[in-house]
C-alpha cells in the first residue's frame, strides 16, 4: 500500500466530512474609548468583518451570536457585552470566542491572563485571536510564552496612552481649554473651536434669572416649581431635546433642589474656567474621585460670562447663610440600658457604657474643625424601654432640630 503523506492527511482530516464535534462560536468585538466609540464606526465594520470571514474559512464553528462593545476601555472587563458574553458561556450556550488580537480581549495583564489560564480551561472555552494566530486549543510551550509576552505589551501600551492623553489634557486644561463632552447649561461648544465656550441665547436668561431668585432669598423648591411651571426644561432634559445627550431617561428629567445649588455655585457663569474637579486615569489603576476644591484647575476670563461678580457673590451669600443656620447644631445620641438605669438610681453613678459613648463623641466633635462653632446638645435614651405611645427622645431631638421638616429635611447633625 502506498504510504500518504502527511500534508494530505491533514487535508483530509479538514475536509467538512471528517468534521466530528462543531463548536458554538460568538465573535467579540471592542473598540477602545480612544476611538469615539461611534455607533458604526469603521474599526467595528472590518472587525466583523475579518472574523465572520475567518469562520467561514472553519466549517467546524458555527456562528451563534456577535457581541459588540463600542467605546469601552481594555483595562478592565467592566462591558456590558462581555458579560452577556460570559453569562452564555457559564450556560453552555457559547464554547468558543473568537477576537481580532488579544488586545480587543482586554489590555489589563492580570485580569486577561486570569480569562487565558484559568476561567476559559475551567469553562471549555475555545479562544481564538485571528491575527495573533492564537489558539488555546493548540498551544506549545512557545505559543504560552508568547502570549504572555503579548498581553504583558498591551498592557504596558495602554498604561503609557492613558499616561500620554492625561498629560495632554491636563496641559489643555491649564491652558483654559474646554475638554468636556458637553457645555455647562446656558453655553454652546464654539463651532468652529470646541474647546471654546460660546453663550447661548435660548438657556442663558434662565441661568441668570436663577441667579436673581437666589440673591432675593427663594427658595431652591420656589424656584424649580417657577420653571417647571414656565414648561422650562431642565439642564439634561434640554441636551437631550437637542441630541447632546442620547440616553432616553434624560427625556424624563426635572428640576430639583440641588441643580440649582449647582449653577449658583459654578463659577463658569463667571467667564472663568474650572476643570479638573474629578480624576480619573487608567494608568493608575483607580476609581473615578472627586478633587479638593483648592486642587482645581482655574484659569480666569477664558469666555464671556453670563452673570457679573455681585450678583453671583450675593446669591452665594444666601446659600452659605442658610448653610450655618441649619448647621447649628449637633446632637450627641447616648443609648443606655434599663441596667444603666438602675445603676443611677441606686448609686447616683453613670455607668461606663454612657461614659465611654460620651467621651468618643466629645473627643471626635473637639478634633473636628468642620464643628468648631456649633452647639452641642446630648439626648440620653434608654433602649430596652418600649413605649408605643410616646415619641423616643431620639424622635424629639431630631423634631426639634428640624431635621424631619416635611420632605425638605435641615442639614443637621446626629452622632449614635
Amino acid at each position: 500500500m502506498a504510504r500518504v503523506s502527511r500534508k494530505a492527511a491533514a487535508i483530509q482530516m479538514s475536509t467538512p466530512n471528517a468534521i466530528a464535534f462543531t463548536y458554538s462560536t460568538a465573535l467579540y468585538i471592542r473598540l477602545s474609548v480612544m476611538d469615539s466609540g461611534k455607533r458604526e464606526g469603521e474599526s467595528i465594520i472590518n472587525q466583523q468583518e475579518l472574523l465572520e470571514h475567518y469562520i467561514t474559512k472553519h466549517p467546524e464553528l458555527t456562528l451563534k451570536k456577535v457581541f459588540i462593545d463600542n467605546g469601552k476601555t481594555g483595562v478592565d472587563f467592566c462591558r456590558p457585552a462581555w458579560n452577556e458574553l460570559m453569562q452564555e458561556c457559564r450556560a453552555g450556550k457559547i464554547n468558543c470566542i473568537v477576537v481580532k488580537d488579544l488586545s480587543r480581549l482586554g489590555r489589563n495583564y492580570i485580569e486577561t491572563g486570569d480569562y487565558l489560564e484559568r476561567i476559559f480551561p475551567m469553562l471549555s472555552i475555545r479562544l481564538i485571536a485571528v491575527n495573533d494566530c492564537y489558539d488555546n486549543t493548540s498551544l506549545d510551550n512557545g505559543a504560552w510564552l508568547i502570549s504572555g509576552l503579548k498581553n504583558l505589551v498591551n498592557d504596558i501600551y495602554a498604561r503609557d496612552i492613558s499616561r500620554k492623553v492625561c498629560a495632554a489634557m491636563r496641559i489643555k486644561q491649564k491652558n483654559g481649554d474646554f475638554i468636556g463632552a458637553s457645555a455647562a447649561y446656558g453655553y454652546l461648544k464654539d463651532s468652529c473651536n470646541k474647546s471654546k465656550l460660546v453663550v447661548n441665547p435660548e438657556t442663558a436668561h434662565v441661568v441668570r434669572q436663577i441667579f436673581e431668585w437666589k440673591a432675593e432669598s427663594v427658595g431652591n423648591i420656589a424656584i424649580c416649581r417657577w420653571l417647571s411651571t414656565q414648561d422650562i426644561p431642565s439642564p439634561s432634559k434640554y441636551k437631550y431635546q437637542k441630541n447632546i445627550l442620547k440616553n432616553p431617561k434624560f427625556a424624563y428629567s426635572t428640576w430639583i433642589p440641588e441643580t440649582i445649588s449647582k449653577i449658583i455655585r459654578n463659577t463658569t457663569y463667571l467667564g472663568h474656567m474650572s476643570q479638573g474637579k474629578v480624576k480619573e486615569a487608567l494608568y493608575e489603576s483607580k476609581p473615578r474621585r472627586k478633587i479638593k476644591r483648592e486642587d482645581w484647575i482655574v484659569v480666569k476670563n477664558t469666555h464671556e460670562p453670563i452673570v457679573t461678580q455681585e450678583l453671583f457673590d450675593a446669591a452665594n451669600a444666601v446659600i452659605d447663610e442658610r448653610r450655618r443656620k441649619y448647621n447649628g447644631v449637633i446632637a450627641k445620641y447616648l443609648r443606655i440600658s434599663d441596667k444603666d438605669i438602675d445603676m443611677y438610681d441606686a448609686k447616683k453613678q453613670e455607668s461606663n457604657s454612657l461614659k465611654n459613648q460620651r467621651a468618643l463623641l466629645d473627643d471626635y466633635i473637639a478634633n473636628s474643625t468642620e464643628f468648631a462653632n456649633y452647639e452641642v446638645i446630648e439626648y440620653v435614651e434608654a433602649c430596652d424601654i418600649i413605649d408605643p405611645t410616646r415619641k423616643t427622645l431620639k424622635q424629639q431631638g431630631f423634631a426639634k432640630f428640624g431635621l424631619f421638616e416635611g420632605s425638605a429635611p435641615r442639614r443637621g447633625r446626629i452622632f449614635a
